[in-house]
């Protein structure tokens, strides 16, 4: 049994992610996992009470090679966004000259003209590519694109082209009430044996992490703000300790990353890009104050392990993994670890205060520890001395 603060949980909670909580959280029973936890601490505690040992780390393997490499995976999911925006931007102005529409997109000419080429061949057999797109250039410079007369119909869907778009749809925005109303919407519709096929595969299909209870009305007002860009108040918990802070920002985007929702802002008091953790939102109202578009969003940074946005305040921290968690550093920390000899591995994490890195090393119950600085080194010990307080009573 785990208690957090007076609150007591039978939930099967392993040490290493109480220890992580630090002095909030604390193993009350069993007596075993209470020991456990007890000696974890202790052996951070005296670990960060000394100097670090010296270890030779090995050296770093020769940078992987590049040429003859096939196109990053990146730049296809990048293609197939400008496929996407070239048909609707062109449709809405009939005439559009190639400069103007490359313009207007962000594009260059020549890399316009190759994605309207490839847009041609757009079409399934056994019809031809324009039963669906026609999109060409003429002799003056404009783009003109026609689609097939059946677009302006409802298709009637299978089960399955029906789950493939009510996937998609939830993917986009599963938090929205409009997307609900959508999805619903399209169930409705189909025929009562595809709509029981539907319904038996929907069930095996999770399109992205559930949104934290009680937060879709919430996350549902911050993606509305973001549509017609509006600021938002915020009443957030940043460290998840019940102490709240007012935040206004202007809302980017909404996500899913890793399991975990997040709302993408720009901070207007940090005059800086932010992540709010969703289920640390406790309120959000507008302000009734508009804000100018700041362009598109770089799909790039969410391509990635860890949101993780700089300030400008961020320092380097090393930390040491035990061969028993080498592998998953390596892995997590890329070329920023380094194997070390004889066993284990060191990464160089950037952070702007101590708590994460804190919270970090303690949830690995004495398999990690603080190398440099030593004022961090000092706070985990610090943090381990005051968990200790609950076991030692």
């Amino acid at each position: 049994m785990a208690r957090l603060g007076s609150i007591e949980s039978d939930a099967p909670l392993r040490s290493p992610q109480v220890l992580g909580l630090g002095d909030r959280v604390f193993v009350a029973t069993p007596d075993a996992a209470k020991t456990r936890a007890r000696v974890a601490l202790e052996a951070i505690r005296d670990r960060h009470s000394r100097a670090p040992e010296v270890r030779a780390l090995e050296p770093s393997p020769p940078p992987a090679r590049t040429s003859g490499e096939a196109p990053r995976q990146a730049d296809k999911r990048e293609r197939l966004r400008r496929l996407l925006l070239i048909v609707p931007a062109a449709r809405r102005r009939p005439g559009i000259t190639v400069e103007q529409l490359a313009r207007e997109l962000g594009l260059g000419t020549d890399e316009l003209r190759a994605d309207i080429e490839l847009l041609a061949l757009v079409g399934r057999p056994p019809f031809s590519p324009d039963d669906y797109i026609d999109i060409s250039v003429d002799e003056r410079g404009r783009v003109a694109v026609f689609l097939d007369q059946s677009f302006s119909q409802p298709p009637q869907l299978t089960a399955l082209e029906a789950l493939a778009l009510a996937t998609a749809a939830q993917e986009t925005a599963p938090a929205d009430p409009a997307v609900k109303f959508g999805v619903e919407k399209i169930a409705a519709k189909l025929p009562p044996r595809a709509r029981e096929l539907y319904s038996t595969l929907a069930h095996r299909v999770a399109a992205a992490a559930p949104v934290p209870r009680g937060t879709e009305e919430l996350l549902a007002t911050i993606r509305r703000a973001a549509e017609t860009r509006r600021e938002i108040a915020l009443e957030y918990d940043k460290d998840g300790r019940g102490q709240t802070s007012e935040r206004i920002i202007r809302p980017r985007a909404v996500l899913d990353h890793a399991g975990r929702w997040y709302v993408y802002a720009h901070d207007v008091g940090k005059d800086a890009a932010r992540t709010f953790r969703a289920d640390r939102i406790r309120s959000a109202r507008e302000t009734g104050v508009a804000f100018p578009d700041m362009g598109p969003l770089d799909p790039g940074l969410f391509e990635r392990d860890t949101l993780f946005f700089p300030t400008g305040a961020e320092r380097a921290v090393t930390v040491r993994f035990s061969p028993a968690v080498e592998a998953w550093a390596l892995a997590r920390h890329g070329e920023k670890a380094r194997r070390i000899e004889g066993g284990g591995a060191e990464a160089s994490i950037e952070s702007a205060g101590e708590s994460y890195i804190v919270a970090l090393v303690l949830s690995f119950a004495g398999e990690a520890e603080v190398v440099a600085p030593p004022d961090v080194r000092a706070a985990v010990r610090d943090a381990a001395q005051r968990a200790l307080r609950h076991y030692l009573d």
